[in-house]
C-alpha cells in the first residue's frame, strides 16, 4: 500500500487508511504431491539456465 504514495497515486497515510480492505485468500487446489513435482521441475529449469 506505501507504494501508493511512492506513485503518487496516494497523497496521505489518512488516504491510505480510507481505501477499502477487501481480503483475498489464496486456497491451494492441488494436491501437496503435484506441488512437490512442480517445484522439482522449477528447480530443474532453474539449474539449466545457471
Amino acid at each position: 500500500m506505501c507504494g501508493l504514495l511512492g506513485l503518487g497515486v496516494q497523497q496521505s497515510f489518512e488516504e491510505l487508511s480510507a481505501l477499502p480492505r477487501k481480503l483475498h485468500r489464496f486456497q491451494p487446489q492441488s494436491s501437496q504431491s503435484k506441488y512437490q513435482q512442480l517445484h522439482r521441475q522449477w528447480l530443474a529449469a532453474v539449474e539449466r539456465v545457471l
